[in-house]
């Protein structure tokens, strides 16, 4: 074996290179660790860096590695833009890898002849992991991105072609992750072998609904935004969905819809809901759905909103009969606020006299696998009902936190002592602050 190179020391000694010393095949990998344009100039390093990069599994392009000093006014995207493509197109025209594990190219802006071309060399290379990201209004919809050896797809901020979905399904058939961020046209998708699934204020200007049928997925995470799906979500999948995150904007979906997507979502083991109406709780199609027997962690975030919505205690008490089996409840901005009596009197006259929760032990089941709770930025200025509940409701839960909450005057130290309530556990109990 020769003996490692050496180069020189700052105090002008030497020292063996080991790095340099290790097999082609793992520098390589190593490369594949930086950008592109940073694993090339790798070869100013010695001889034995020159050629690596040609090889490396992975390709990976950004505009701001391209960013110039002090451009001539108004030639700033024009001069980036000209050092990406000089350096991207002489990149692939020289690189010789036969496969690729990724291909990742990130923009604020394109011009869509290069990008095309980009993108076209990419997939001669059979990549593994596949990544677009447009970050500017700009309206781009890219060529053909299907590989029969794809199992990640990536892709921000482009225009989906009208078949997206049934392409993944006959052109990918070993995809198994897929994100899509800001797209425009996405009307659903079918995949057999998807298994991870990230939607993220994506949108369609001719769908009304979204459906998603993906029969092997395990984890979804689902953002609606604004003006799109007005009429909900179908999701078809089956037993090996696991964890969700489902975020809605308010008011987005119907009650009949929201009722709906989330009855699908009855076999996950852990569950994280945004912006989720109490009506949707209490329509009769949520009483269609499953009991939910594998959930075991939960967390409500900014759910049941509506200022004088004296039903999503109630709402609550009917989601949690329909899981047994939780040990885990997480609720953040879960908030009281009565309004003053002439709000209450304008939103409805009959309620005034019943706008303090009441919650019974029909409406609010008994928990009795419920170990951990936490209450984040709720309001329990109602005599701190809602943590009287879970006291009562959960025999054998363990810890409770508090975490920035609006507490009743009489706790706050702002009431005389005598007309203090009192909350005295029997059992072992710990309850923290949520302070660091």
């Amino acid at each position: 074996m020769e003996a490692a190179p050496k180069r020189a020391r700052a105090g002008g000694g030497e020292a063996p290179d080991r790095l340099s010393a290790l097999p082609d095949e793992l520098l390589r990998r190593v490369l594949s660790f930086l950008p592109s344009r940073q694993a090339v100039q790798t070869t100013v390093l010695s001889k034995r860096w020159i050629d690596l990069w040609r090889s490396m599994p992975a390709i990976d392009l950004n505009i701001m590695d391209f960013e110039c000093g002090s451009p001539a006014p108004g030639q700033y995207e024009k001069t980036m833009w000209g050092k990406m493509e000089n350096f991207t197109t002489n990149l692939l025209m020289r690189h010789r890898a036969p496969r690729l594990d990724a291909f990742r190219l990130r923009t604020r802006f394109i011009c869509r002849r290069d990008v095309d071309r980009w993108i076209r060399r990419a997939i001669e290379y059979c990549p593994v992991e596949f990544e677009i990201t447009v970050l500017s209004s700009v309206s781009y919809q890219p060529p053909k991105l299907f590989s029969c050896h794809l199992k990640r797809l990536v892709l921000s901020g482009v225009y989906l072609e009208h078949n997206f979905g049934e392409q993944l399904r006959s052109e990918c058939p070993v995809l198994e992750d897929l994100v899509l961020r800001g797209c425009r046209e996405f009307t659903g998708l079918h995949s057999d072998t998807l298994k991870k699934l990230v939607v993220h204020t994506c949108s369609s200007r001719v769908a009304d609904e979204l459906v998603i049928r993906a029969p092997s997925l395990a984890s979804l995470y689902l953002e609606i935004p604004f003006y799109t799906y007005k009429n909900g979500v179908l999701l078809d999948t089956e037993k090996f969905l696991v964890e969700a995150s489902i975020s809605l904007a308010f008011d987005e979906l119907s009650r009949r819809g929201e009722a709906i997507l989330l009855g699908s979502l009855f076999n996950v083991t852990s569950l994280e809901l945004k912006s989720f109406n109490a009506m949707a709780i209490l329509h009769k199609e949520f009483d269609k759905s499953p009991v939910f027997d594998n959930l075991r962690t939960l967390s409500l975030n900014c759910c049941f909103h509506c200022k004088h919505d004296v039903n999503k205690f109630k709402a609550l008490g009917k989601l949690l009969q329909k899981l047994p089996n939780l040990e885990k409840l997480s609720l953040k901005n879960f908030w009281y606020d009565e309004g003053t009596e002439r709000e209450v009197q304008k939103f409805q006259r009959s309620t005034l006299k019943t706008v303090r929760p009441v919650v019974g032990p029909n409406e609010f089941p008994i928990l009795e696998n419920l170990r951990t709770v936490l209450l984040d930025e709720c309001d329990l200025r109602d005599n701190i009902r809602l943590l009287c509940h879970f006291l009562q409701s959960s025999p054998n839960l363990e810890k409770l936190t508090v975490r920035l909450c609006k507490l009743p005057k009489v706790l706050e130290g702002k009431e005389k002592p005598g007309r203090r309530r009192d909350i005295v556990s029997s059992r072992p109990l710990f309850v923290s602050s949520g302070r660091s």
